[in-house]
């Protein structure tokens, strides 16, 4: 989400500012007499009250106005609160103002949202992890090895779950079914920079058909695998 589009929806309130300080006050360094006191400011501004006296606020809260003033303090020294002050037609208005409330709240919302997609990648990197390792031991017909299982997991530090897939494919139609051979090919398609099956495809096709092409033969559709030495390439 655009960063001033959060921080609009945050200050019309489409996004609940009241729960996003219950859920993240304690994470911006608030106390929760300090929580309770900018929820009041927050209520009484529903009611068209931007600066209400420190007397009310005392009422509401069950507080002094001594405490009152300090959590005021607290709030204006860990950045969260202002005090602004405009003019209206000569007359001298002030109001609270938690702009910077909402930026700090808009990057804890982020930083947990950051931190959920880290999580489910990390998730989705062990299933991929998983399934390629449940593949590899079907081709090679026995259980992997922790060195075998561990070179699959540095693979797929740099490749996605096709890619394992499709080098796995290349050894097992080249007949060379080993995991040296594999990580060679891996080694080569990084080389060329290749980050999808569909690049590597498109290669394939192209050395095709410029060695058919030098034979002075029609392409015809590809409708059967066509294995490609990689390793032989000349460069």
């Amino acid at each position: 989400m655009d960063k001033q589009l959060a921080l609009t929806l945050i200050k019309n309130g489409s996004i609940s500012v009241s729960r996003l300080l219950i859920q993240y006050y304690h994470k911006l360094g608030m106390s929760e007499a300090e929580l309770v006191f900018l929820l009041q400011i927050f209520d009484f501004a529903s009611d068209a009250n931007y600066y209400p006296s420190h007397q009310e606020l005392a009422i509401r809260m069950g507080k002094s106005v001594e405490e009152c003033l300090q959590y005021m303090r607290n709030l204006m020294q860990k950045n969260l609160l202002t005090i602004e002050t405009k003019t209206y037609g000569g007359i001298i208005q002030e109001s609270y103002d938690v702009s910077h409330l909402y930026e700090r709240l808009y990057a804890q919302l982020f930083e947990v949202i950051d931190e959920q997609v880290e999580a489910e990648k990390q998730v989705q990197s062990k299933q991929t992890i998983a399934d390629c390792v449940a593949l590899f031991e079907q081709e090679f017909g026995r259980p992997l090895s922790g060195m075998e299982m561990e070179m699959i997991g540095h693979w797929a530090d740099d490749f996605s779950a096709a890619m394992l897939i499709e080098a796995l494919r290349e050894a097992v139609l080249s007949n060379v079914l080993n995991f040296r051979y594999i990580d060679k090919i891996l080694l080569e398609w990084q080389k060329k920079k290749f980050v999808s099956v569909e690049q590597v495809q498109a290669q394939r096709l192209h050395h095709q058909r410029h060695n058919r092409n030098q034979e002075q033969e029609p392409v015809q559709p590809q409708t059967d695998f066509y294995y490609y030495d990689w390793l032989a390439e000349e460069e």
